[in-house]
């Protein structure tokens, strides 16, 4: 994705524009599809983590450990 410094109406006027067609509507809802696809697998493997906290953070305290187990952040690329 390209970004624009706009600072004046000129320089808006002359931002490219996104095409306006059928065929490129048809390909972003594609695109779309696929994007809230992935986020629905990202979501489903947040609980995956969560349970995995629960279990691991019951397995240690069961052994006389106050430990949690977390994840340190998202995966690479997906912000």
């Amino acid at each position: 994705m390209e970004s624009f410094h706009v600072r004046t109406q000129k320089e808006f006027e002359d931002l490219p524009r996104a095409p306006a067609g059928q065929a490129w509507r048809d390909k972003q809802r594609v695109i779309d599809q696929e994007q809230r696809a992935a986020l629905a697998d990202i979501h489903s493997r947040e609980e995956e983590i969560e349970a995995l906290d629960d279990f691991v953070t019951d397995l240690f305290r069961r052994h006389g450990r106050d430990l949690r187990f977390r994840d340190t952040g998202p995966p690479e690329g997906s912000s």
